[in-house]
């Protein structure tokens, strides 16, 4: 058996978030030092790898020495969750089912039956040389400015900086961010990619003004992008749009 519990209702709203943008269902590991979620869109186009550390709770008990495997759908914990308020502290009970309860000025309680688990894809081996740090809201900007233009989006690392671009039927757009405008930078040679603007907006679904997305890029290779939630960190690998297909 698995309990927890967590006051910080706002960083775990957008914890399930980070995964529930990708995947229905998925699969919760759960050990002694936190709880490990590996999750791959069903188009095989976006992966995400969530780390949420114990130390992002004030109770967490694992019961016996093995970890935990349980299988369990994001879509619906998500929806609970738009439930909660500020004041609200949430525990998590995993035994025969998964229990949800909400404790502020009421007490909620839900259960969620516990799915069968699955073995997602390994994690990719990606030899990426060029890194970019970068605001979360001011990238997250940007890339509503590609999608009024075009459903895809250019991404290029150079030595001035980052260029955002995209051709749509009737307009383009180009985008430079400069070096001043990034947290930091590390780009050994130029690099540039195209992606689903799609699921590049659902991979930043959960970021917020205080947000530092980190970048790692090759060319017509995933993109790694990766940001924290909290103490919590989510990971993702995004397949570059091959043109013409």
């Amino acid at each position: 058996m698995f309990t927890a519990k967590i006051s910080k209702v706002k960083d775990l709203k957008r914890v399930i978030e980070s995964v529930s943008v990708l995947v229905d269902e998925g699969t919760l590991n759960i050990s002694s030092k936190g709880i490990d979620i590996k999750v791959i869109d069903p188009s095989q186009i976006a992966m995400g790898i969530l780390n949420i550390p114990k130390t992002m709770f004030e109770e967490y008990t694992l019961e016996g020495d093995k970890d935990l495997v349980v299988g369990m759908n994001f879509l619906e914990l998500s929806k609970l969750m738009k439930r909660t308020r500020s004041d609200d502290t949430v525990e998590l009970k995993i035994d025969k089912k998964i229990g949800i309860k909400f404790k502020g000025k009421t007490t909620r309680d839900y259960e969620l039956g516990i799915l069968e688990t699955s073995t997602p894809s390994r994690e990719p081996k990606i030899e990426t040389i060029d890194e970019i740090k970068i605001a979360g809201n001011l990238f997250a900007d940007h890339v509503k400015d590609i999608e009024m233009v075009s459903s895809k989006i250019a991404v290029e690392f150079n030595s001035k900086g980052v260029v955002l671009s995209a051709e749509g039927d009737v307009s383009e757009v180009t985008i430079e961010i400069s070096d001043e405008n990034l947290i930091d930078k590390n780009v050994k040679e130029d690099a540039k990619a195209t992606f689903s603007i799609e699921y590049l907006k659902n991979l930043i679904t959960a970021v917020d003004a205080d947000t530092i997305i980190t970048l790692r890029l090759k060319t017509n290779s995933p993109m790694v992008l990766e940001y924290s939630i909290g103490d919590a960190s989510i990971k993702y690998y995004l397949a570059p749009r091959i043109e013409g297909v």
